[in-house]
């Protein structure tokens, strides 16, 4: 699925690649259909605190760490928030 943008919020703490903040909201051109592999991402309200010792799931594309490869693979990681 190929749908524009119709705008693009980068984090404003980006300051290139492998920085903080690098991540950002897009809004796409136009509604998309759902489906087995196109589903809605669920944002949790800001004021959402997650206790220490609680198990989190962390996903996203690229290297997970320092000098790894893997860049524009699906990542995902299981583990304890630390507190």
């Amino acid at each position: 699925v190929a749908v524009p943008l119709s705008r693009l919020l980068p984090h404003p703490a980006y300051a290139g690649e492998a920085t903080s903040g690098d991540i950002a909201l897009a809004e796409l051109a136009r509604p998309v259909a759902f489906s087995r592999l196109v589903l809605p991402v669920c944002l949790p309200s800001p004021a959402l605190r997650f206790p220490p010792g609680t198990r989190c799931v962390a996903t996203g594309w690229g290297d997970v760490r320092e000098g790894g490869e893997g860049a524009g693979a699906a990542r995902g990681d299981m583990g304890h928030r630390g507190g």
